[in-house]
């Protein structure tokens, strides 16, 4: 019943993340690896984002057509 759940109650507890300077190969692979379509984009204790999957798999195909 979503009616009373508040999101605390289902959230991923200790989320593994990713900094700004994660490279793209390396967030994709953490989320391959754990079966994440999104990644949480931090600076110390502070929340800068979200990336997607699909956000980290664009990023390496524009790359690849530049080269």
């Amino acid at each position: 019943d979503l009616n009373g759940v508040k999101v605390k109650d289902w959230m991923t507890k200790d989320p593994i993340t990713a900094s700004p300077d994660t490279e793209t190969e390396e967030a994709a692979a953490t989320m391959f690896t754990h079966g994440f379509r999104h990644l949480p984009v931090t600076e110390g204790n502070e929340i800068l984002g979200v990336v997607s999957l699909r956000d980290v798999l664009s990023a390496r195909i524009r790359r690849r057509s530049r080269s």
